[in-house]
């Protein structure tokens, strides 16, 4: 009876760490990472290149890198994703991933402060699962930023080794079913802009002068970084609706104060405010037409602070 026991536990537990194991493989496939495979794979083919823009969706709508390179006279490559999602961790995982193939000039991180308007447990937990995303070619990397970033990591990675979608994706990878990225992603090098409009009329956000300290793990880390590999590293507040920046100019300055002191030079301390006649879906979108002129105040704001 007792090896009949035995026999059903080690079953049990075999079938139990084959699901894990499952899931694991979902969570690496990481099918729901489009974007951040698209800017991966052209991290792959850099061989070259002077200027990098990291940051979310705010400077993946408004700065045309192809355009930008003609400007500057410097290859320029944007590596944007997505704010929420992504944000800072994101954008601190892809250079890392960046300089393992190239040594960039300059580094230009643009985020929308709106970004760090909520905290890391207000938005359940999602920068830290793109930050795993980001870093599921070298996942002890995840937790080498702080003790507090380990926990939320470790909370992360245990709901979704229990995740049912992550075992059907670890299935569906391990039998070559993987899904192809869209092909707006060649046509405008992110993802297809919102033709929709704002209405500037629903806009409330009043963000108050406290900023999280979540994300001072992850500056300390960029500054430390940009320093060790002689990187000459800006960071941009992006674009914002101009309504919305008068309100937060408090808690914008704040944000700055703090990513200065983690050793990133903060060069401008508003962001680039987006007129209510030139906004798109959102308050830190700019109108799809105009990225041509975003691109140009981008590169005005940049060019003297460029190495």
């Amino acid at each position: 009876m007792k090896t009949y026991l035995s026999i059903v536990a080690a079953i049990i537990l075999l079938a139990f760490a084959t699901m894990i194991g499952l899931s694991a493989v979902g969570i690496y496939a990481c099918f729901d990472c489009a974007l951040l495979k698209y800017q991966e794979l052209k991290i792959e083919s850099l061989s070259d290149v002077d200027t990098v823009i990291l940051g979310d969706s705010s400077v993946g709508f408004a700065l045309d890198a192809r355009a930008f390179s003609e400007l500057s006279g410097r290859k320029t490559v944007n590596l944007a994703l997505t704010g929420y999602n992504y944000g800072f961790p994101g954008a601190y995982a892809l250079l890392n991933q960046l300089l393992a193939k190239a040594r960039p000039n300059n580094v230009v991180i643009a985020i929308t402060p709106q970004t760090y308007a909520l905290t890391i447990t207000e938005l359940d937990g999602l920068p830290i699962r793109g930050f795993l995303q980001a870093s599921r070619s070298s996942p002890q990397s995840v937790f080498s930023i702080s003790p507090s970033i380990s926990r939320e990591a470790a909370k992360v990675l245990s709901k979704g080794l229990f995740d049912k979608r992550f075992l059907n994706e670890g299935i569906d990878y391990l039998k070559g079913r993987v899904p192809p990225l869209p092909e707006d992603f060649q046509h405008f090098d992110y993802m297809r802009p919102y033709t929709e409009i704002l209405d500037v009329k629903t806009v409330i956000e009043t963000w108050g002068a406290n900023v999280t300290h979540d994300y001072d793990p992850f500056f300390s880390k960029m500054g430390k970084l940009c320093h060790e590999n002689g990187l000459n590293c800006l960071y941009m507040h992006s674009t914002l609706l101009e309504l919305v920046v008068q309100r937060n100019r408090a808690f914008i300055q704040e944000l700055g104060n703090r990513i200065k002191d983690a050793g990133i030079k903060v060069p401008y301390s508003l962001p680039i405010a987006i007129p209510e006649s030139e906004i798109g879906n959102n308050i830190n979108h700019v109108r799809p037409s105009l990225q041509p002129l975003y691109t140009r105040k981008f590169h005005e704001l940049l060019a003297p602070v460029l190495r």
